[in-house]
């Protein structure tokens, strides 16, 4: 159990770090979902350009 005492407070930090890793992993994937939805709705408008200008 002295064992596994001294080896708590590594495990702590370990787990901390990876949880941190988790959260900055998740925070850049949901900056590119951003980036995807602004380059989608960016297609949809020019699309809407196009077949303005095609009727016209």
């Amino acid at each position: 159990f002295v064992e596994y005492q001294k080896h708590i407070p590594q495990l702590v930090i370990d787990e901390k770090y990876a949880l941190k890793l988790e959260i900055k992993t998740l925070q850049d994937k949901d900056g590119e979902i951003a980036i995807l939805k602004q380059t989608m709705l960016e297609m949809k408008y020019n699309m809407l350009e196009l077949q303005n200008k095609i009727k016209s």
